[in-house]
C-alpha cells in the first residue's frame, strides 16, 4: 500500500513556506518578526498516519499549553523544535542495534498502514 507524503517544502531562496495543509491555518508572524526570516526551512516526508498523528499531538499541547499559559503555541516557532530536539535526545541515547530495531518496528508498522509511538 502506497502511502502519500507530507511535506513541509523550502523555497530555492532557502525560506521555507508552510506545509499546504494548514498555511492559512497557523500565524508564525509575531512581534519579534516572522519564523520564516529567522530559522532554515526544512524538507520533511511523512507518512499520512505519522503527520495525522504529529496533528493530533500538536493540537493537544496546544490546547493544553494556551488554556494553561494564555499564551499562543506556534506549530513552527515552538512545536517542530520541541520536536527535533527531544526526538535528537531520544536517538542520542540509542546504540545503533537499538535504532535498527525501531527501524524495523516502525518499517512493519509503516506496513500495516498504522504508527506506532514508543
Amino acid at each position: 500500500m502506497q502511502q502519500k507524503a507530507n511535506t513541509v517544502s523550502e523555497s530555492t531562496d532557502g525560506k521555507s513556506s508552510e506545509p499546504t495543509e494548514s498555511a492559512s491555518s497557523e500565524s508564525d508572524d509575531q512581534s519579534e518578526g516572522s519564523v520564516k526570516d529567522e530559522r532554515i526551512g526544512t524538507y520533511m516526508y511523512l507518512q499520512e498516519s505519522q503527520q495525522k498523528e504529529l496533528k493530533k499531538v500538536y493540537n493537544q499541547i496546544k490546547a493544553e499549553y494556551e488554556y494553561e499559559y494564555d499564551t499562543e503555541f506556534e506549530k513552527n516557532r515552538q512545536f517542530y523544535p520541541l520536536v527535533v530536539e527531544y526526538g535528537i535526545q531520544s536517538l542520542d541515547s540509542l546504540d545503533v542495534s537499538e535504532i535498527q530495531e525501531r527501524l524495523e518496528s516502525f518499517t512493519d508498522s509503516a506496513d500495516r498502514g498504522g504508527y506506532k509511538r514508543d
